[in-house]
């Protein structure tokens, strides 16, 4: 009689499946606020009538932004930010020095917020926090002098 050998079945491991995290959705880099710190020693890409980069006043580095406003006129330096995520919460940051000083935000496409102080002699950082539309990329950040209220001066803008 001939004996043969029953084949023995080898076991595979089943393959392992490779779990992936959910990605988190942030901004592309580079977008925010420009010259946020005025540290070029221009006012650019800000716009504001009469508003200038100034030394002396800035709560860090060398240079701040004055916004001035006049006994007829408020003074007001804003700057377009682009690049944002729709449907996205960020918050606005401007350390403000000055009487009556405004910081806002417009074109969110959901509701626009601002908030004030009536009397910063040192820098007081304001914050607003804003939602970003279903189609909102771009949003115009501002800061603002009440008139007859002498000189508000801006610095390290941020949007986080």
């Amino acid at each position: 009689p001939v004996t043969t050998a029953t084949p023995t079945p080898v076991r595979t491991a089943s393959p392992t499946p490779v779990i992936t995290p959910t990605p988190v959705i942030t901004p592309t880099p580079g977008v925010g606020v420009v010259n946020g710190g005025f540290e070029t020693g221009s006012m650019a890409p800000w716009t504001g009538a009469g508003d200038s980069v100034v030394t002396g006043q800035a709560h860090s580095g060398t240079y701040a932004l004055a916004v001035v406003a006049t006994s007829s006129s408020t003074g007001q330096a804003q700057q377009v930010v682009s690049g944002l995520l729709a449907n996205h919460t960020y918050t606005l940051s401007i350390w403000v020095k000055g009487n009556y000083a405004y910081i806002g935000v417009t074109g969110t496409g959901t509701s626009d917020t601002s908030t004030w102080t009536a009397s910063a002699t040192a820098y007081t950082a304001l914050k607003v926090t804003f939602t970003t539309g279903a189609s909102t990329t771009s949003v115009t950040i501002w800061g603002h002098g009440w008139y007859g209220q002498g000189n508000v001066y801006m610095d390290d803008c941020t949007i986080s």
